[in-house]
C-alpha cells in the first residue's frame, strides 16, 4: 500500500475564546490538516501536522490530542513536532467586534516560531524526507513564517516537494497590515504555490501592497461584484505562472473558484444564525482540497468546503466532530 500524505506547516496553538470559555487547540494549518482527515475515509492518506510544541502541560496537551484524533477508519494525525525546550505552546487570545468578527492577540517568541529538525533524530529525519517524497498536499499560511527559523523550514519543505500533481496551497490569513516582511513572505509564498485561497479582504490587501491592481471594496465594505474578481484572478494568474487555481471567499456572501483553465464556480453561502466564525475559513479550504486530493471534480469540491464550512459556524469548536454524511465518499 503506498500511502499518500496530506501536511500541515506552521502554527498550532491554543485559542482562548470567549464564547466558549476554554482553551481549544487552533492554528489555521493545523484546523486545516484535521478537518481533511475527518473528511477523508480512503485509508491510504495519511494526515501529518508539522510544528512546534514547548516542553510544558499544553505541549503534552497537542500531543495528546492528535494522536486520540482519529478518521473513520481509525488513524490517528501523525504529529511530526519540534520540541522546544525554552519556549512555550502558542497561545491566542481571541475578541470579537460588533460585527462578529474574529480578532487575534496572537503571542510571539514560542515553540513554532522555532521549527526546525535538524538536531532530530535519524528516524524523524528520515520520516521528513519519506512523507515529502509522498506528498499529496501541503497547506502554509503567512503567520507560520513570522520569524526567519520557521520561515526557512517551510518555504524549503514545500520547495522540495517535487511531486508533479502535488497541491502546494497558501493561505495567508492576514491578521494585520502587510509591511515589508509580511510583503516578502506572501511574494515567495504566492510563487511556490498552485493554489491560492484568498479572503476579499486579503484580495485588496495584496492588489494594493504589491500595486497588482486596484481595491474592489471600500475599507470596511463587502460589495464587489463578479466581474471585479474576474479581473483580479486574471491579474493574479498572470502575475504567478505556478497558480493553476485561485479561491475567494466572501464571507456571508459565499464563495468564487477559479482555475487558470478557465473554469469557474459560484457557492452562496447558508446563513447561520448566531454564526461562530474561528475555524470556518480553514474548514471551507479543507473540504474544497480534501475532495480534490480523492480526486473529485471543482463543483463537488466547492459544495463539500461550503457544507463543511456551515457545520463548522454552528459549533463552539474550530474543529468539531464532523458527522458522518460530510465524509467523502
Amino acid at each position: 500500500m503506498n500511502t499518500k500524505y496530506i501536511i500541515s506547516l506552521g502554527e498550532i496553538l491554543f485559542d482562548a475564546n470567549p464564547l466558549s470559555g476554554v482553551l481549544t487547540l487552533g492554528g489555521a494549518p493545523s484546523n486545516w490538516a484535521i478537518d481533511c482527515h475527518r473528511l477523508i475515509t480512503d485509508s491510504t492518506i495519511q494526515t501529518v501536522v508539522i510544528s512546534g510544541i514547548g516542553n510544558d502541560r499544553l505541549g503534552k496537551i497537542v500531543q495528546a490530542f492528535l494522536s486520540n484524533c482519529k478518521n473513520k477508519n481509525g488513524q490517528p494525525v501523525k504529529g511530526l513536532l519540534a520540541h522546544v525546550s525554552d519556549k512555550e505552546t502558542g497561545v491566542v487570545m481571541v475578541s470579537y467586534d460588533a460585527q462578529g468578527e474574529p480578532h487575534y492577540d496572537i503571542v510571539r517568541d514560542v515553540a513554532w516560531d522555532c521549527i526546525n529538525f535538524e538536531k532530530a533524530s535519524p528516524e524523524v529525519r528520515s520520516d521528513i524526507e519519506h512523507i515529502k517524497a509522498h506528498c499529496c498536499a501541503v497547506c502554509w499560511g503567512t503567520l507560520g513564517q513570522r520569524e526567519l527559523v520557521s520561515r526557512q523550514f517551510i518555504q524549503q519543505f514545500v520547495q522540495s516537494i517535487t511531486a508533479p500533481d502535488a497541491l502546494k496551497v497558501y493561505d495567508p490569513n492576514l491578521r494585520d497590515e502587510i509591511n515589508a516582511v509580511t510583503k516578502d513572505i506572501i511574494h515567495q509564498s504566492l510563487k511556490l504555490a498552485n493554489i491560492v485561497k484568498l479572503s476579499h479582504d486579503e484580495v485588496d490587501k495584496i492588489g494594493k501592497a504589491f500595486e497588482y491592481f486596484s481595491p474592489v471594496n471600500k475599507p470596511g465594505e463587502n460589495k464587489g461584484k463578479q466581474k471585479d474578481y474576474d479581473e483580479r484572478s486574471r491579474g493574479l494568474f498572470e502575475k504567478y505562472p505556478n497558480i493553476n487555481t485561485l479561491i475567494i471567499t466572501l464571507s456571508t456572501r459565499g464563495s468564487y473558484i477559479y482555475t487558470r483553465k478557465g473554469d469557474f464556480s459560484f457557492m452562496k453561502a447558508e446563513v447561520v444564525e448566531d454564526a461562530k466564525p474561528v475555524g470556518c475559513g480553514d474548514s471551507f479550504l479543507a473540504g474544497v482540497i480534501a475532495s480534490l486530493v480523492c480526486g473529485k471534480d471543482l463543483v463537488y469540491a466547492h459544495q463539500k468546503g461550503t457544507a463543511v464550512s456551515r457545520f463548522v459556524a454552528q459549533n463552539d469548536s474550530a474543529t468539531p466532530e464532523l458527522p458522518e454524511e460530510l465524509g467523502i465518499k
